[in-house]
């Protein structure tokens, strides 16, 4: 077996702050999206 490598103790911060800087606002558009299509669903 092969051992996974672990983010250390510095990093592990770093790889929050980067997934909510590429989260939320991915998240935002794709709310954006949905709302903005669902008059074309809706009627």
């Amino acid at each position: 077996m092969s051992e996974r490598p672990v983010a250390s103790g510095g990093q592990t911060p770093r790889i929050a702050l980067s997934w909510l800087i590429v989260g939320v606002p991915l998240i935002y558009g794709v709310v954006q999206a949905i709302r903005s299509s669902l008059p074309l669903f809706t009627g």
